[in-house]
């Protein structure tokens, strides 16, 4: 039984990820809160009332200079109405940024965690500690500078699955700090094809050619706030605004699979289409370009993809609303041998009138056919007609932009040819 590792921490409570102004707000040591061009320094703005705690620059951006708290106040010229936001300033705490990486889906011999700490604290190792397994203490010192932070990485091999509670603490001054509690999730992965999936390493490295890096924030062909590969900032959100490619990597990849990714594999398993993990490469990274919008208004797209008619006549998709009983023999009054919860994916052996003989991890057995569903296969869609549609998205402010037309037909290349 392969597995694969999900990260379900949550890293935006520790980022911040909103959409408008809150009236206060607490930053570390070195972060920065992201105002909008609205209160800039030449727009709108009046004053900060401690100038050592707190700067704002032409961005309308506020980095946290000194340990503090103070009050930024903005005069809204057109309204002629001000507001005032609290800024409290706290020391830097003791890790950035984390991440469960896993690159090759079936592959379980090596989990890799890598763990962000500012460069300036006494941190001299790092202790991760996870319940439910035997040997679940992981400790390491090996680390690296990049760009004023250090990267600890540390291997986490054969997790059986479950779920798991990860606590991480750092060595800091010769005393053993508690520095955060995440989840991590050890998933089956014998049905990869079928089950949600996660981006691929290459998919991830793909997206980070395409888009490019700064570790700074910088505004893009449609004056979208930006940092990193493409992440966009916006108007209330806490942030590091001078982050290294490998937290600029960790962004992009939790930003990509609990946001992109999640909406792909929700239109697809609720449409019963499965699909290989290059054509779902290729929708995330088209996804995470142009937006999911697409997949709630794109009648032409939409109905290509959903116009996939070849059935997969090899499996089918459980469809309950509770569970799904796996018989001995094909009747009600046999014994039942197993229980398929909904949305499970079997290997049909054989079809009777009422029944159908199936395979579930190497037990066969027999299940009514009214809680089977069929699946089809991405891999019959029209080329002509998905092709057409996917590279009309090539502009960006209402012009034509080659680039993204490149990148449109090199994604178009990655669906069909699985070459990244």
């Amino acid at each position: 039984m392969f597995t694969s590792f999900v990260f379900f921490g949550n890293l935006n409570s520790v980022l911040g990820n909103g959409s408008s102004l809150l009236s206060s707000y607490v930053l570390e040591l070195g972060q920065s809160l992201f105002l909008g061009k609205l209160y800039c320094r030449n727009k709108n703005f009046e004053k900060i009332y401690d100038e050592k705690i707190l700067r704002i620059d032409d961005f309308g951006v506020l980095t946290a200079l000194k340990e503090g708290n103070t009050k930024v106040a903005f005069q809204n010229k057109i309204s002629n109405t001000k507001t005032t936001i609290n800024i409290s300033v706290i020391p830097k705490k003791n890790i950035r940024f984390f991440l469960v990486d896993n690159e090759e889906y079936d592959v379980i011999s090596r989990l890799n965690v890598y763990v962000t700490t500012p460069c300036d604290t006494n941190i001299t190792k790092i202790k991760l500690l996870l319940d439910k397994v035997n040997k679940n203490e992981f400790i390491t010192d090996k680390k690296f500078e990049d760009s004023g932070v250090f990267v600890w990485n540390v291997y986490l091999d054969n997790l059986p699955e479950n779920e798991y509670r990860m606590k991480i603490f750092v060595l800091k001054d010769d005393l053993w700090v508690e520095s955060g509690i995440y989840g991590l999730r050890a998933v089956k992965n014998s049905d990869r094809f079928f089950a949600p999936k996660d981006i691929s390493a290459g998919g991830v490295r793909f997206i980070m050619g395409h888009e490019g890096f700064s570790s700074r924030i910088y505004f893009d062909i449609v004056d979208v706030a930006t940092i990193g590969y493409g992440k966009v900032i916006y108007p209330g959100e806490v942030f590091y605004n001078e982050i290294p490619r490998i937290e600029a990597f960790i962004l992009l990849k939790d930003h990509v699979n609990k946001f992109v990714s999640r909406k792909i594999n929700d239109f697809l398993m609720k449409n019963n289409i499965i699909c290989t993990q290059n054509q779902f490469d290729a929708l995330v990274s088209f996804s995470y370009n142009v937006g999911t919008n697409w997949i709630n208004s794109d009648v032409k797209i939409i109905n290509t993809i959903l116009d996939t008619k070849k059935i997969n006549t090899d499996f089918k998709k459980v469809n309950v609303e509770t569970f799904l009983n796996v018989r001995e023999k094909a009747s009600t009054d046999s014994n039942v041998i197993l229980k398929l919860h909904n949305n499970e994916i079997v290997r049909v052996v054989d079809i009777f009138e009422n029944w159908t003989k199936i395979e579930k991890d190497g037990i066969i057995g027999f299940c009514s056919n009214k809680f089977l569903v069929p699946l089809y296969n991405l891999g019959n869609i029209n080329i002509e007609e998905f092709s057409k549609w996917f590279l009309s998205y090539h502009h960006a402010g209402n012009k034509c932009v080659l680039g993204l037309l490149m990148r449109r037909t090199k994604e178009l290349d990655i669906f069909y040819k699985c070459k990244y």
